[in-house]
């Protein structure tokens, strides 16, 4: 992989030649240009989410990321961003360094949503269910998916006394807002 320019439209782009991986998570990244066009020296390629894109259960997409780091370009650089390396494949593992972040402090996710103009008791609820992950905490400052959480942890305290018919209720409701979550 190596950076292409376009000084047509004053973007830099990277674009990948390996096209084993064209639709596995791979995408051209176009940035504008703050400054004139350079060739860059060193091209890195960023996988969010690398469990997902490359797991375990859906080995053609393993295998190709584990042919290109088996072959790497010696001007490219593999960023795997991953919550979970378990899911990814041992050999796609102990081909990577790892370099592990601690979570986040809920107060410092609370703050941050806060800032992001989400209500105190949303950020901080939103903060401590999203497991020190800022991404999960915004995900989770969604007012319908706190309340679905509400309603589910509302149903689990609720299991041992619930009668059946209680909990096929839970289940069409739990669908009806599911569904709704989808729209």
């Amino acid at each position: 992989m190596s950076p292409k320019s376009s000084s047509s439209t004053g973007r830099t782009a990277i674009s990948g030649t390996n096209t084993s991986m064209r639709g596995w998570g791979l995408r051209i990244v176009t940035v504008p240009s703050a400054t004139p066009e350079v060739e860059a020296t060193r091209a890195f390629v960023i996988f969010p989410e690398a469990d997902v894109s490359f797991p375990e259960a859906h080995p053609e997409a393993a295998n190709a990321l584990l042919k290109t780091l088996e072959e790497p370009s010696s001007a490219t650089v593999f960023v795997l961003v991953t919550a979970r390396p378990q899911v990814l494949l041992e050999t796609i593992r102990s081909r990577c360094q790892s370099l592990r972040f601690a979570e986040l402090a809920p107060s410092d996710i609370a703050d941050q949503l806060e800032a992001e103009g989400h209500p105190r008791a949303v950020a901080v609820q939103a903060s401590v269910l999203a497991q020190g992950s800022l991404h999960e905490a915004r995900v989770l400052a969604d007012p319908r998916r706190l309340g679905l959480v509400d309603f589910m942890a509302h149903f689990a305290l609720q299991l041992g006394a619930a009668p059946s018919a209680t909990a096929a209720a839970f289940c069409d409701q739990l669908a009806a807002r599911l569904s709704e979550l989808r729209r």
